[in-house]
């Protein structure tokens, strides 16, 4: 559904710029991570650690976030599929778009240069993202 929700936005020869999910073979099950934010008047720490559960990555996210108003406890839970490159090349060429491969990407993996070919759309039998959360804050 995403993919085709993205094809149905570009005009015929537009493209869309793509940083993918990890694959399935690049999802590292077990680090933990921490991210801290320390301003006069508001303090953050992040807290996640990374799971797998089948073809889903899952992320559990923990937020502190301490203002003058007092401190505030947000818990995250993100879940995205792990998708092969083939299964992301065929999703796009479903929905009649080429794609084209850039190795480096934005943050080391790699980026997807997609463009329109046709104007018909086929049908997209994957999840890309359950997201379930509280209010959100950006670390």
């Amino acid at each position: 559904m995403a993919v085709l929700s993205m094809a149905r936005r570009l005009k015929p020869g537009g493209l869309l710029v793509l940083e993918p999910w990890f694959t399935p073979g690049h999802w590292h099950v077990g680090p933990l991570s921490a991210n801290f934010v320390e301003k006069p008047d508001l303090k953050l720490a992040r807290f996640g650690t990374a799971r797998r559960r089948g073809k889903l990555s899952v992320n559990d996210q923990y937020r502190l976030v301490a203002s003058r108003k007092g401190v505030e406890y947000f818990v995250e839970r993100l879940e995205m599929g792990l998708f092969t490159d083939r299964e992301y090349r065929n999703a796009f060429k479903n929905s009649g778009l080429e794609v084209n491969h850039d190795g480096e990407g934005l943050m080391g993996r790699i980026v997807l240069r997609i463009k329109t070919l046709r104007i018909g759309f086929g049908c997209l039998p994957f999840l890309l993202c359950k997201v379930t959360s509280l209010p959100f804050y950006v670390l």
